[in-house]
């Protein structure tokens, strides 16, 4: 099942999951680019240090595999680098990003005091003649 959908052995192969728990125990979950999970607290969860990793899968039979193939495990503090791209026409960028991310801007990066843009979607239109503004993305609620 994803997003509540029922999808049959075929919408699975090949496709992309993404996984992300925070240090304060929020899950982030993706699959084939679409976020499914944002920011979903995980009730009791306490971070360890020194932990180890496991994976397992469960068939439907007896006869049925499981892979895992290209894994990643990374630990890392702090928000990931996600897609954010523009293109100029003039004196107006078009910045665009994919669905589940919230455009956030700062006038200074020193210091940065990052805001949501009331009604950002994407895409959004920024004009360069306005002066200077930092953008980024950050998981939205």
């Amino acid at each position: 099942m994803v997003n509540g959908l029922w999808c049959g052995k075929a919408a699975y192969e090949g496709k992309n999951v993404w996984i992300r728990v925070s240090e304060t125990g929020k899950l982030d979950l993706q699959y084939n680019g679409m976020v499914i999970f944002n920011q979903v607290q995980l009730p009791g969860y306490a971070s360890i240090t020194g932990g180890e990793f496991a994976l397992g899968g469960r068939t439907g039979g007896l006869n049925e595999n499981q892979w895992f193939d290209n894994i990643a495990l990374q630990t890392t503090v702090g928000l990931i680098s996600v897609p954010l791209t523009f293109t100029r026409n003039g004196s107006t960028l078009q910045l665009t990003w994919d669905a589940g991310w919230k455009l956030q801007s700062t006038l200074s990066l020193s210091p940065a005091n990052w805001q949501d843009v009331p009604g950002a979607t994407s895409p959004w239109p920024v004009s360069t003649s306005t002066g200077t503004a930092f953008y980024r993305l950050a998981p939205a609620p």
